[in-house]
């Protein structure tokens, strides 16, 4: 097994066109507690804290691993505010999007990315969602988004909830 570092092309994600001038030569601007996942062999990329700007951001770019090529992502619809510590997931060309955290507001909205047409929705779940939360995690299983631990300002989790996707 061998590590190697990767030199980019295209528009990388950073917060503004000085700034990627000069960030010319890196692949991303720094940034934590982001998400991403893997759709027919590209990789997308959303939110997390920017380390320059220190602040939350909703950008979503995708990177072609072939090409070694970032583009930016102007999706439609009802995107997801910025945040940071959420768990996405992808399922049947749709990233899945629960709870996060931007500064003081912890969230447990659900919201969805249809890749194909490009577009956010907040999803409307039957029963209680889990309480507001960030760094947790959430996996696949069956047809269903699997969310288990995380925290906000007032207590740590270790319950599990299973939201089904296929209804």
């Amino acid at each position: 097994m061998i590590w190697r570092k990767c030199k980019t092309t295209g528009e990388q994600p950073s917060k503004s066109s000085e700034f990627r001038r000069f960030l010319k030569n890196l692949s991303l601007e720094k940034r934590h507690s982001h998400r991403s996942v893997i759709f027919q062999d590209k990789l997308y990329v959303f939110g997390g804290y920017l380390i320059s700007d220190s602040r939350n951001t909703n950008d979503l770019f995708v990177l072609d691993p072939e090409e070694l090529h970032w583009e930016r992502i102007n999706p439609q619809g009802f995107e997801p505010g910025p945040m940071r510590g959420m768990c996405l997931q992808e399922y049947k060309g749709k990233m899945y999007l629960f709870g996060g955290h931007d500064e003081d507001t912890y969230s447990n909205e659900s919201f969805v990315y249809d890749i194909g047409e490009n577009k956010w929705d907040k999803v409307e779940t039957k029963n209680k969602p889990p309480p507001i939360r960030t760094n947790h995690t959430g996996v696949l299983y069956d047809d269903g988004l699997v969310i288990w631990g995380g925290v906000n300002t007032d207590e740590y989790f270790s319950t599990i909830y299973y939201l089904d996707l296929s209804k």
